[in-house]
């Protein structure tokens, strides 16, 4: 008997926001709840995340929610819950991804057991170390579509081994998670479509188990298909651990980061897309994991940050994170984290005011390595030095900076590391060049389509500070697109400062900060550290994989990667890298040789049909002018150069910088140096307990204060800890209480600044556009009105191409009407805005279902 997998993919916000995509909630929940006491038998999928239960229970009363949290808990055998929060994009989530299962699996366990298996059927691809972090939650088995390379070799069954050499089994989607979608729209074929879909995935797997998947992205109505057919409901679990039953040893292994787009896409162009959202991101993870929890340990303050990282993860969910949403959805998103900085603004001046310290200068460093810092401040210079994992007394210098004005045509400053050669196109650093690059955008919010450069004049060239220990340097470039200023703080370390001021004006750019030479591209990642080639060329994909392209995919060369604090170029025990804060994306894009990374992106349509590097529909054609980010923004960047063996302790230095505090009263004194682990990286330190990752390719020894456990992922003892971390390996160990709390001295901080600098969003809709948007939607409809036409004089096959393209030509119609009525600022709750919202939703699942059905009558 066949199995088959019911399930919604549901887009929590997409083409409508929050407030729409809620209301559609309760006719799926109405559904899944009347099918499963209808049928003993039913299983439903709830998307592999608990906010869609915790977005339909805030919409019901009092009674009603208790009432639906009771049947949750009487079918949760039948509903599958969590283990995620969200969909979350994993290339870009670090710590976020870890409290993405932790929260999700607590808040399945409210009503049952959290799936035990990770659903990921449309992420943007993966990280390498998402087998190790699910495997650190007891999943060790997932089912996923985009990233996999299966062109070669299609194989529904593979094992994934994360780059720690944690593994996972995989049951790949060839098909799309869609692929008996709607099977009750037209029972007439139904068999012949399921068994059709049989004889094309049997030859693929590796068992008599495959994904059949009856469900589409937001699809309220539920179906059953076992009214009119003779199959099993299942969870995707049950199918896995079935698939797995007789062994997997001829599965095909698969290595590290999956990041493909050659069979469909990944969408690297996203990465970049609205980079003030990857900007509020960062330092909402940043501040969370590095600053507020620690301070929490030092203080014995237990008070969860729950509801803050609850905000951070609906944020982090793809289409919402990846900006290829309309312009609501990403006002939302601002708004949350808005929020999220005000709770722990609030909560961190009360920590500040138990620290323990008496009067003076204090830091605590994190890192598991020595760290030194140089900020301004006031009006000087101010430098820090501290041991790893250490709260206590730095040794501070204070340089007295003077400001001046000294235009110059060229600029030479030199320290023991390297020397800085400026002039009117940038700086070059030993054997690299560093250089803003300005160049065409030919792409939408999904895919980059970088091209031809574009002018970027230089402006002016000043010397603004003076100080006996460093200078600091203020560039201007100018263009019609975009405003670009970077101010460089020059000091006697081996990294480099830069505060990146972009002022966008234009649309149809990028803006690329390019460091130009020879060398092995290294990037860093989630928990981790890769090399990467400069280009992947994506062969088109021939053969047995030809019939599951049934969605957009990439074409050509790609040369956009995702990285995470840190792009660089090798060349053996030399490295000069780049350490950016809050920006996700580089690219090989640009003359010679080199990696650079993405400060902007401005774009103005979720998906256009003529996107250079991609085929196929990517999203919904709506016009989304915040996408241009015509507003003003400050990226922070370092620049190093120096021993490679140094990179990782520099690279902690700059983007987890040791907190650096003023005491100004007569606190009680109490150091501790609580760790070191020289090599490692630090992520977090919650509750007690310490996250470290080692993204070398060397083993890594920790001393530890006081004999520690080890824990996994989920908080499970595993032992005393014995120091070691593995290549690639990321370890938690608990540390239990720091101090006693005493009374505090008054502490402020200093250094690190906290929280991003965004302006506020300037773009304006082009009449003319939505004037076209709206000419265009008229003639849509009148061929659509030709097509109806059509259907009602003919009969079979015929009439649902006919069907197709009514509803092909309809819901692009109503893209572009709900676009113009978004834009121009209509009430999204009105109900002519709601109604438009259902009625493209209702088209958008027809269509689909439609062209599956004559897919299955032209075999």
């Amino acid at each position: 008997m066949a199995e088959v997998i019911v399930h919604s993919h549901w887009d929590r916000e997409w083409f409508v926001p929050l407030s729409v995509t809620k209301r559609w909630l309760g006719q799926l929940f109405h559904g899944i709840l009347t099918a499963v006491e209808r049928n003993p038998e039913y299983r439903f999928v709830l998307d592999g995340q608990t906010a869609l239960v915790d977005d339909w229970l805030a919409t019901l009363d009092e009674e009603e929610r208790q009432q639906g949290e009771a049947k949750l808990r009487r079918y949760a055998d039948r509903l599958t819950l969590g283990p995620y929060v969200g969909q979350v994009d994993w290339r870009i989530a670090e710590e976020s991804a870890v409290r993405n299962l932790a929260l999700g699996q607590a808040a399945a366990r409210r009503y049952g057991e959290p799936l035990a298996c990770g659903w990921l059927v449309d992420n943007f691809g993966f990280s390498s170390q998402v087998p190790q972090l699910n495997r650190g939650f007891g999943i060790d088995q997932l089912v996923a579509w985009r990233g996999f390379d299966v062109a070669d070799g299609p194989s529904v069954n593979l094992r994934w081994q994360g780059s720690d050499g944690s593994e996972v089994a995989v049951m790949v989607l060839l098909d799309s998670y869609r692929n008996l979608m709607r099977l009750c729209d037209h029972p007439q074929v139904a068999e012949q479509r399921l068994q059709l879909e049989i004889e094309k995935l049997t030859p693929h797997s590796l068992s008599e188990h495959i994904p059949l998947l009856d469900g589409y992205d937001l699809d309220p109505t539920v179906e059953d298909p076992t009214t009119i057919l003779n199959v099993e409901l299942v969870t995707p679990d049950t199918l896995l651990e079935r698939a797995r039953g007789a062994g997997m040893e001829g599965w095909p292994l698969v290595h590290g980061e999956q990041l493909s787009g050659r069979v469909v896409c990944t969408f690297p162009g996203s990465l970049a897309t609205r980079p003030y959202l990857k900007l509020q991101h960062w330092w909402c993870e940043q501040v969370l994991r590095s600053i507020v929890e620690p301070l929490q340990w030092l203080v014995s303050d237990d008070e969860p940050l729950d509801e803050a990282w609850t905000l951070v993860l609906h944020n982090l969910i793809h289409d919402s994170i990846g900006g290829v949403s309309v312009d609501q959805v990403h006002h939302d998103m601002e708004r949350r984290y808005e929020k999220v900085q005000k709770q722990v603004d609030g909560l961190l001046q009360r920590l500040l005011e138990r620290l323990p310290g008496g009067r003076g200068w204090w830091a605590f460093n994190l890192n598991p390595s020595p760290a030194t810092v140089a900020f301004r401040h006031e009006d000087a210079i101010v430098t820090a030095r501290v041991r790893g994992g250490t709260f206590g007394r730095p040794v501070v210098e204070t340089h007295a900076l003077k400001t001046v004005d000294e235009q110059v045509n060229a600029w030479k400053w030199s320290n023991e590391h390297f020397t800085l050669d400026f002039d009117d196109k940038g700086l070059t650093i030993g054997e690299w060049c560093l250089r803003p690059l300005l160049v065409r955008d030919k792409g939408d919010t999904y895919s980059d389509g970088f091209a031809e450069g574009l002018p970027l004049l230089p402006s002016s060239l000043a010397i603004t500070g003076r100080s006996d220990d460093g200078v600091v340097v203020r560039q201007r470039w100018e263009s019609e697109q975009v405003g670009l200023e970077i101010e460089y703080l020059c000091t006697s370390l081996p990294t480099v400062e830069l505060r990146t001021f972009i002022d966008g004006r234009g649309c149809d750019y990028a803006l690329l900060l390019r460091l130009e030479g020879e060398g092995q591209v290294i990037a860093g990642m989630p928990f981790d550290r890769v090399r990467r080639d400069d280009l992947i060329a994506y062969e088109e994909p021939r053969g047995a994989i030809e019939p599951f392209l049934v969605a957009a995919r990439e074409v050509g060369e790609c040369r956009t990667f995702p990285c995470k604090d840190l792009v660089g170029l090798e060349q053996g025990d030399v490295t000069c890298a780049l350490f950016p804060r809050g920006i996700y994306a580089y690219t090989t894009h640009g003359p010679g040789r080199g990696a650079g990374v993405v400060l902007q992106r401005a774009v103005e349509w979720i998906a256009r049909s003529d996107v250079p590097g991609r085929v196929g529909d990517a999203g919904p054609a709506m016009y989304v002018p915040g996408a241009r980010c015509q507003r003003i923004m400050e990226l922070e960047v370092g620049l190093y150069l120096g021993p490679t063996e140094k990179l990782t302790q520099w690279k902690g230095a700059f983007c987890t910088p040791p907190m650096i505090l003023w005491f100004s009263g007569d606190g009680v004194e109490q150091e501790l140096q609580f760790y070191e682990a020289p090599g490692a990286e630090f992520a977090a330190l919650t509750q007690g307990k310490l996250r470290l990752f080692n993204g070398g390719d060397g083993p890594v020894m920790a001393k530890m204060r006081k004999p520690a456990t080890e824990v996994t992922l989920a908080g499970e003892p595993l032992g005393t800890f014995d120091g070691a971390i593995a290549p690639h390996e990321i370890v938690t160990v608990e540390l239990g209480r720091a101090m006693s709390g005493d009374e505090g001295g008054k502490a402020e901080l200093i250094y690190p600044r906290l929280w991003w600098q965004v302006g506020e969003e300037r773009a304006r809709p082009d009449k003319r556009i939505v004037g076209h948007m709206r000419v265009q939607a008229q003639d849509l409809k009148t061929q659509a009105r030709a097509a109806q036409e059509r259907i009602a004089s003919s009969e079979g096959v015929e009439r649902y191409r006919h069907e197709f393209e009514f509803y092909k030509l309809e819901r692009h119609a109503l893209e572009l009407e709900l676009s113009a009525v978004l834009v121009e600022g209509a009430d999204v709750e009105s109900d002519s805005v709601l109604a438009l919202a259902d009625a493209l939703n209702n088209l958008r699942v027809k269509r689909r279902s439609v062209e599956f059905l004559l897919a299955t009558l032209a075999e």
